[in-house]
């Protein structure tokens, strides 16, 4: 009888696990990520590119698609409203105001809007 202290060769070792869930796990950020570029407001050449991208780059292009689509962009439209990812025209961009600038006009803008109101019931 033959005695072995390492695993079969059937059974995964620790680090296979891991390799393989990081495998996985890079596999679904890179199919959100396709999933949320589909729904996107982007041409198709644009659309192009960054699927090219998260393809070519697995790990950072996903994360940067992601973050621009769900942090960025939002906070784009909300400072410039009539602002288009696709619009390929130079703009000169306004400065940037941080988030709690942009929430502290928007809650100025409600009370003013709330007296207006009140003086159009009087």
């Amino acid at each position: 009888m033959i005695a072995t202290t390492a695993p079969g060769p059937l059974i995964p070792t620790g680090l296979e696990i891991l390799l393989q869930a990081v495998g996985v796990a890079l596999v679904v950020l890179v199919i959100v990520a396709v999933i949320s570029l589909l729904r996107s407001p982007l041409d198709s050449q644009r659309r192009l590119i960054w699927v090219a991208t998260i393809f070519v780059l697995p790990l950072v292009g996903p994360a940067v698609w992601l973050w621009w689509r769900y942090w960025y962009y939002p906070r784009r439209r909300q400072e410039q409203p009539d602002w288009d990812p696709n619009d390929r025209t130079k703009r000169v961009n306004l400065a940037r105001k941080s988030f709690r600038d942009l929430q502290r006009t928007s809650d100025d803008e409600l009370k003013r809007g709330d007296a207006v109101r009140r003086e159009q019931i009087r």
